[in-house]
């Protein structure tokens, strides 16, 4: 195409494209619509910071370190919370027990459990605020 654009002063026509070619135009169109699959670009042409194919979906540093930070004032409030709340809290977050499989544990209704989980959640909430 290339060799024809500059022999003929513009765009070859698919019926010349293919003369030279020494292929059918049929042939010439379906080697066309096989090729634009493969089409290769410069990374320059087509690279832009802001794009999301080329994000990266790792946090960065300042976001790493902020929620390394978060991490450990959490860590801190829990183990400033009183025992049994301290347990519900793990069996709830970590664990992942429902009330009343916490409830068995302690020993108690679900409702008291869910007494327990929402003054311990209160107390974190205040502490990690004023932190």
């Amino acid at each position: 195409v290339q060799t024809l654009t500059g022999e003929l002063g513009r765009a070859p026509k698919d019926d010349e494209t293919a003369k030279r070619l020494g292929v059918t135009v049929e042939k010439l169109r379906l080697d066309y619509a096989a090729a634009e699959a493969v089409k290769f670009e410069s990374i320059d042409d087509v690279y832009v910071d802001d794009q999301p194919w080329f994000a990266s979906d790792e946090p960065n540093a300042f976001d790493q370190l902020a929620e390394g930070q978060q991490r450990d004032r959490l860590i801190a409030a829990i183990a400033a919370l009183p025992e049994r709340e301290q347990l519900v809290i793990q069996l709830y977050h970590v664990e992942e027990l429902n009330l009343d499989e916490i409830g068995e544990v302690l020993g108690v209704g679900a409702a008291r459990v869910c007494q327990i989980k929402s003054a311990a959640h209160a107390r974190l909430k205040k502490t990690l605020l004023r932190g």
